[in-house]
């Protein structure tokens, strides 16, 4: 397995269940054992082409609670797995310094968050014509575990019909 990959989960489930910022309710993380992951697999690292959008087309998404929130488009990435291509979105906030990469797939309801699964970028890995996708740094939003907080939905057009068997896994109770 990647150790950077699995020092991050180690420092997610330590700040999960030790953090004041935490998603897991404060009474129940006590009896919080850690997230789970889907097996570390390169199968699912990919060089992707990216395409850097050149214009402002804003997109208006819906948060969980029904509040708005306006991204821009910001690169296209595409990639292509088992014979078959696939291609996603990559979003700027004004409110965020890192790159919002959304997605949905076939794991979702059963295997993964049901409302879907984020990776985080930053500006610098976005350099040249070529991106390092590794779905294995997916996680679910905060909303996914507490009422509290509320997330941006999935976009459409960052739905793949496929099983990301990559990140981070949801089970209802974790505690």
């Amino acid at each position: 397995m990647n150790t950077q990959i699995l020092n991050q989960r180690e420092k997610k489930n330590i700040f999960f269940k030790t953090s004041p910022q935490s998603p897991i309710p404060r009474w129940t993380r006590k009896r919080f054992n850690g997230l789970e992951y889907f097996n570390y697999s390169s199968e699912f690292e990919f060089l992707c082409e990216i395409s850097f959008v050149n214009n402002d087309k804003e997109l208006k998404v819906s948060h969980s609670n029904g509040q708005i929130e306006t991204y821009l488009n910001f690169a296209n990435i595409s990639f292509n797995h088992l014979g078959i291509d696939y291609k996603l979105t990559i979003y700027s906030s004004q409110n965020k310094n890192t790159l919002w990469l959304p997605f949905k797939d076939l794991t979702n309801k059963t295997e993964s968050y049901s409302a879907g699964r984020y990776i985080d970028i930053k500006h610098d890995n976005l350099k040249n014509e070529h991106f390092e996708l590794n779905f294995n740094t997916a996680y679910n939003p905060f909303c996914a575990y507490n009422d509290n907080y509320t997330c941006p939905l999935i976009p459409e057009e960052n739905y793949l019909n496929i099983e990301i068997r990559a990140g981070e896994k949801y089970l209802a109770k974790l505690w």
